[in-house]
């Protein structure tokens, strides 16, 4: 492909995928900033631990399917679809255990809230899990266009379904089933149209064909993992040693407007990977750089969202949110910063997961997880939350300034064998 296409067709695809996540970030803000005041502090901190939860466990059952499947269709999208085909069965079976093994956990080790919850988020984590699979395949087969009207209805259809029956006095419970509903109508409008329009069907693999995928998409999976623990430890694990679930809550909505600038800058770089393989196997030069401007724009955008935070966070808080979610406002700034570190590197962890270069993720990754993991065991009982924050941002700037580090060796490398000047 001429570089100039690829370049085309990395924004055509990019910027409608970009604009669908704009548009489903837009309508879950709409719906976050509806459940924060209607819910208040105890009810979303109980919507956050549900939530959370799940997805975490969805992340376990990815086995790195959603970032296996767009490199699959470097190659050719018949063989691409194949090969989603199979992920796809590969998938059924991992959401059946998920699901089990969380009923299980739920069942036996939660309080009764939380295991009411945790039970009634299995629906979502099917639907889901089908609908997050489907998106990969619409990006490997340079297709985003085609998806946005179903992501678009079934947001739509739980933003209204649930503001509706929370002004009408309904709680949590049904959120959740909404919730669900919401992800089953995404999911059974795109399986429509990939089996209308695509090769893509539901294909048992063999043990052979499974060992193959799983052993390209387990690497990826156990890096998603580590990455869903961070992002859930400021939750999951500071909630043993919070009695209040208010307190969850304040928590809660400082993530979920850091997820709101992740969901849509994931959504743009991941379009990236189809025509960035191509490139890489055309041998051009310019891939070598990738990280770098990543990496550049990323910290140029984080800086400028800091430094504009504490004038205009206090306006925006008032105005939309209201003043019960003082505590949430401080606390974004730290959200908004472990974005960064977070992004920063992502370049360079997609051009080292092209090359299949796991070990400095692996290490980043894992060095990461365990301080946060021990840091919470030794401390957790003596941190308020902003303490929680730091000690996951600290896990954060460990994993981003590793993976830097592993990045650029493995850049000026890539330079070298692509007789880039530097």
């Amino acid at each position: 492909m001429a570089i100039g296409a690829g370049i085309r067709s990395i924004a055509a695809n990019g910027f409608s995928s970009f604009g669908a996540t704009g548009f489903e970030t837009l309508v879950r803000a709409v719906y976050f900033v509806a459940i924060t005041r209607l819910l208040g502090p105890d009810g979303y901190g109980l919507w956050t631990f549900a939530i959370t939860l799940y997805g975490l466990v969805l992340t376990g059952a990815s086995l790195g399917l959603e970032t296996f499947v767009p490199y699959a269709y470097g190659h050719d999208r018949k063989r691409g679809d194949r090969q989603a085909s199979l992920a796809l069965g590969i998938r059924v079976w991992s959401l059946a255990i998920a699901s089990f093994a969380l009923a299980m956990w739920s069942i036996t080790m939660l309080d009764a809230d939380q295991r009411l919850v945790s039970l009634l988020v299995i629906p979502a984590l099917i639907f889901r899990g089908t609908a997050l699979l489907d998106r990969a395949i619409f990006v490997g087969r340079m297709e985003v266009r085609h998806n946005v009207p179903p992501i678009m209805l079934g947001r739509v259809l739980e933003l209204v379904i649930g503001i509706a029956l929370l002004l009408a006095g309904y709680q949590i419970v049904v959120l959740l089933l909404v919730h669900a509903a919401g992800w089953a109508l995404e999911s059974g409008l795109s399986w429509r149209y990939l089996k209308k329009k695509s090769a893509v069907r539901l294909a048992i693999p063999s043990a052979e064909e499974a060992r193959t995928i799983l052993g390209k998409g387990l690497p990826i999976a156990l890096l998603d993992l580590c990455n869903a623990f961070m992002l859930s430890a400021v939750i999951l694990l500071y909630q043993p040693y919070v009695d209040d679930i208010a307190r969850i809550g304040q928590i809660g909505v400082a993530v979920q407007l850091s997820s709101f600038v992740l969901a849509g800058s994931f959504a743009f770089l991941t379009n990236a990977v189809p025509v960035l393989k191509r490139s890489h196997e055309a041998g051009d030069p310019r891939t070598a750089r990738y990280g770098v401007y990543v990496a550049l724009i990323v910290g140029a955008g984080t800086a400028a969202t800091l430094l504009a935070y504490e004038p205009v966070s206090h306006l925006v808080f008032d105005a939309v949110l209201g003043n019960a979610y003082e505590e949430a406002r401080q606390l974004t700034f730290y959200t908004m910063m472990m974005a960064g570190m977070i992004l920063v590197p992502h370049g360079f962890q997609q051009l080292l997961v092209l090359e299949g270069r796991f070990t400095g993720i692996s290490i980043a990754n894992a060095s990461a997880c365990v301080f946060v993991a021990l840091a919470f065991a030794m401390i957790g009982h003596n941190l308020d939350p902003v303490g929680a924050m730091i000690t996951v941002l600290a896990g954060w700037t460990i994993r981003a300034a590793l993976m830097l580090a592993s990045g650029m060796i493995h850049t000026f490398g890539l330079a070298r064998r692509l007789a880039l000047p530097h």
